[in-house]
């Protein structure tokens, strides 16, 4: 898709000493602080690439699935004057997590947490204001891993930083003519795609690019829509 639309792709990966799982710590208070721990070596690529190739400043995009979606909303939040928008896939708020311990187990519960809140966790890393990123939320209803609640407060958290109303202003039931997907927008600041049944998974549609690609597999079924495109659509990356 890159190389066909004319885009630059920066794979940032985990290490093994820092999480054996290769799981990005979106959840530990060190690693997503602005200039922090994993969040900081991040924005060091961001800025590296951006210094190496001639890419557009004012097009800058994140994007991540599970713990990567978290590291992204981190990376939104820590710094929001680098990222014109983020997606985050199967992934939870910022600051979602309660503790220090194992990210999937120490989430809050969100319905236990106002939007206001969530919003201030964001808002509170930058006291004289900013200009926050747009976001592209997908989100299987059944996810065991990351619960859907999660996707629910990323997405009030993100509407409360951008001063949108946190109940959507506009949904489209089976999105593309595809049944049990929906879209949410929630003004110009969030844009949820609610595919109901799927687990903790990425969404693909195999077939002729940009479209469609993707290679099913246990972790990414055939959903009728290839959330990748989806996402690069919405980021304005393609027709």
């Amino acid at each position: 898709m890159a190389d066909n639309a004319g885009f630059y792709v920066l794979y940032v990966e985990q290490r093994f000493w820092n999480d054996r799982a290769f799981c990005f710590n979106w959840y530990k208070p060190g690693d997503i602080a602005p200039g922090k721990g994993e969040v900081a070596s991040v924005h060091s690529m961001v800025q590296h690439a951006l210094e190496r190739w001639p890419v557009d400043t004012d097009r800058v995009f994140v994007y991540g699935v599970s713990s990567g979606g978290g590291m992204s909303a981190a990376a939104m939040a820590c710094y929001p004057e680098m990222f014109k928008a983020g997606a985050v896939v199967a992934g939870a708020a910022y600051r979602g997590a309660s503790s220090n311990e194992l990210g999937r187990k120490a989430l809050e519960d969100p319905s236990q947490v106002s939007a206001a809140t969530l919003g201030e966790r964001v808002t509170a890393l930058h006291p004289n204001g900013a200009h926050y990123p747009q976001l592209i939320i997908v989100h299987g209803t059944d996810d065991p891993i990351m619960d859907f609640n999660e996707g629910e407060a990323l997405a009030k958290q993100w509407a409360v930083v951008n001063s949108a109303d946190t109940l959507p202003t506009h949904v489209v039931h089976d999105f593309n003519n595809v049944a049990g997907v929906d879209q949410r927008s929630y003004a110009d600041a969030v844009t949820f795609y609610v595919f109901h049944g799927l687990g903790h998974k990425l969404p693909v549609q195999p077939g002729a690019p940009p479209q469609r690609g993707g290679k099913v597999t246990f972790m990414s079924p055939d959903a009728g829509i290839h959330s990748t495109y989806l996402i690069a659509q919405g980021f304005g990356l393609v027709k």
